[in-house]
């Protein structure tokens, strides 16, 4: 059939079978993210199996050969965010045209080294023969993101003011923060801010680090802030910084910083204006709206050859998705799914 069925994902009206789990765009008291905002643009059926149903694919720390991209991303936030904190705390940051001091480079390895040994003993890292490695490269990328970090300083004028910024998160003094779509309806919203820094001007730059590569931010600019759904954290991010600092009229900088060699230390982002603002929110109002609808397609990425699977959800058997994409191009012409397409019209490939 050429119908998006419920066979397909299309509960819209079979939402009372998940005994009221599925979010509501009306209800004022459901609390979301932008990670799971993307998860649903990018593939609904994930979105639904991952945080409706709450199924998570299952990790054998004894298949992995090297350390995840997930675990090495969260080793690297944790340490940038204990570094830049203890100097914020201790009052210690250097100006913005300074580098960093030996000492300060050499407690960045120190947490650093204390963090992977951490790891380690919980069998985290995969095997020794490429962790040692993998820890050379990663102390390597820090002492480079030392520098990385003085340079766009220097270059912006700016200093951190806050890192790992929470909002809405279990015992976070900061509640969830509300946002207005352009239909007026309110969004709670909640997460945390990787980082923010304040230039001389008061403009408030909104930091997410990113430890992979730059694969997909490419088209990220102010004319499409959101490509195909993805990339929300910059604008979403922005506004909660506002709202969770006390500067609902600070001007802002959205930027997705790539701190290893893999990502090339480069940057990519946008002045979040408010035609940005406008552009970013309409697409989330669309999301949600599909959310409510209980629209749930698998929408994987054209099959070709990857060293990795894109989608666990769409692909648990990392066998390929011939049979799954031939199942989303046959009813993909379906009229319930031209909102969805709005969103996210691409084919992954």
């Amino acid at each position: 059939s050429s119908r998006f069925t419920r066979f397909d994902g299309n509960l819209a009206s079979d939402g009372d079978l998940l005994g009221g789990r599925l979010p509501s765009p009306r209800d004022p008291s459901h609390v979301t993210s932008a990670t799971r905002l993307e998860a649903w643009a990018k593939c609904p059926h994930q979105y639904f199996v991952r945080y409706v149903l709450g199924v998570h694919p299952v990790e054998d720390p004894e298949e992995q050969y090297r350390i995840t991209p997930l675990a090495l991303g969260s080793l690297v936030h944790y340490v940038l965010d204990r570094w830049i904190g203890e100097a914020i705390e201790a009052g210690s940051l250097p100006p913005p045209g300074g580098p960093w001091s030996a000492e300060q480079v050499e407690r960045l390895l120190d947490l650093a080294a204390d963090e992977a040994d951490r790891l380690a003993a919980r069998g985290a890292v995969g095997r020794s023969v490429y962790w040692g490695r993998d820890r050379q490269v990663l102390m390597a990328d820090l002492v480079e993101f030392a520098k990385f970090d003085h340079t766009l300083r220097a270059a912006n004028a700016a200093s951190p003011i806050a890192t790992e910024l929470p909002f809405g998160m279990p015992g976070s003094p900061t509640p969830p923060i509300t946002l207005t779509l352009p239909d007026r309806r309110p969004l709670l919203l909640r997460g945390a801010i990787d980082r923010v820094d304040e230039n001389r001007d008061g403009e408030l730059i909104v930091i997410d680090y990113k430890s992979g590569s730059t694969r997909g931010y490419g088209d990220v600019s102010a004319d499409d802030p959101t490509p195909d759904g993805s990339h929300l954290q910059l604008v979403l991010y922005a506004l909660a910084a506002r709202a969770a600092l006390g500067r609902p009229d600070a001007a802002a900088h959205g930027a997705y910083w790539f701190v290893t060699r893999k990502g090339g230390f480069t940057t990519a982002g946008y002045e979040v204006t408010p035609a940005v603002e406008s552009l970013a929110l309409g697409t989330v109002g669309r999301i949600i709206d599909g959310i409510g609808a209980g629209h749930f397609p698998a929408h994987p990425a054209m099959p070709k050859f990857r060293p990795f699977v894109d989608c666990q959800f769409c692909e648990p058997d990392g066998l390929g998705l011939l049979h799954q994409y031939a199942d989303w191009c046959r009813m993909a012409a379906d009229p319930e799914l031209a909102a969805y397409l709005a969103v996210n019209g691409s084919d992954h490939g």
